[in-house]
């Protein structure tokens, strides 16, 4: 892929907007995140109502699948959909993403393993508002 298949992160953010489906951002390529199992689906709703319970009269929200988490990373910017995340400092309402999670929860499968354990984990641990 050359440099001018490369798509930007407004442009990225834009179609983000009106898409159907949700996509990741990894320094200009775009990939689509695919649905998840009954399974998988039914073990992130259980960590997002864990979480959001036990923040119920903090300051600190959960957020589900659908909330973008934006990464600065030295040579590039990414954009994930965790499954579950909690946020401590949000962005403004405007934003379509947030950029301070303290948690980050990935339900990995065997089909995901291998980017969630490797190119997500070493990119979240780049985050200083992770809690640890």
């Amino acid at each position: 892929m050359s440099q001018l298949d490369l798509v930007s992160v407004p442009t990225y953010l834009a179609g983000e907007a009106v898409a159907g489906e949700r996509h990741e951002y990894v320094g200009g390529l775009v990939h689509p995140v695919p649905g998840g199992s009954n399974a998988h689906n039914q073990i992130a709703s259980n960590g997002l109502i864990a979480l959001g319970s036990r923040l119920r009269g903090h300051s600190c929200r959960a957020f589900n699948s659908d909330t973008k988490i934006r990464l600065r990373l030295p040579f590039q910017v990414r954009f994930y959909y965790p499954d579950v995340s909690v946020v401590c400092r949000p962005n403004p309402q405007s934003d379509a993403f947030q950029d301070e999670p303290a948690v980050i929860v990935e339900v990995a499968s065997p089909e995901t393993w291998r980017i969630d354990s490797g190119e997500k984990l070493e990119a979240y641990t780049t985050l200083p508002s992770l809690s640890v």
